[in-house]
């Protein structure tokens, strides 16, 4: 079978951590997700909520579905909980550096599994507290997930920047210095 286009929407619960997560994707590109804690959808491309709409309660009832799908086979089986796998991760800046003008760092973490994690932003040392953004879990066909977490910086020689991911995967919390 041959293919131009594949539209696919993605849902999962966890009992830890976040809750859960519905999204819609197309051709490997997220469209929209369901935010848990406003319960509203967050569009990835901006403006396309003009073109096409969801309502989030659709998303929120299919994970309420899979809470109590997940919570009654617990309660029926021994069940294990899945290996944790490490994940990878990678620091660059979006385009070319040049000193003294705008640039975005992105911390890219792929293979993730399970998808709860924590990435912590630090310049000099210090522990940034804004001016970063992060995307949803996004799904792989392997089962993993993709997070891409972003930085705002101005460039200078002299500055140290550093992406900590701390996830079970991983003995300690793994840093990628840019």
């Amino acid at each position: 079978v041959t293919v131009d286009y594949i539209d696919y929407g993605a849902m999962f619960y966890q009992t830890y951590g976040p809750s859960g997560e519905y999204l819609m994707d197309y051709n490997g590109n997220e469209l929209f997700h369901v935010d848990l804690e406003s319960k509203s959808v967050v569009w990835t491309l901006p403006g396309l909520e003009k073109y096409t709409s969801f309502d989030p309660q659709g998303g929120l009832q299919q994970i309420n579905v899979a809470k109590y799908n997940v919570d009654g086979y617990k309660k029926s089986r021994n069940s294990t909980p899945a290996t944790s796998i490490p994940p990878l991760i990678s620091l660059y800046a979006a385009k070319p550096v040049v000193l003294g003008e705008p640039n975005i760092l992105i911390c890219c973490v792929n293979n993730i599994f399970p998808p709860v994690m924590n990435t912590t932003w630090f310049k000099n040392g210090q522990k940034i507290s804004d001016g970063f953004s992060e995307t949803s879990y996004l799904p792989a066909q392997d089962h993993s997930f993709s997070r891409l977490h972003y930085l705002a910086f101005l460039p200078n020689e002299h500055d140290i920047y550093t992406c900590e991911v701390e996830h079970w995967g991983l003995e300690k919390p793994t840093r990628r210095i840019w």
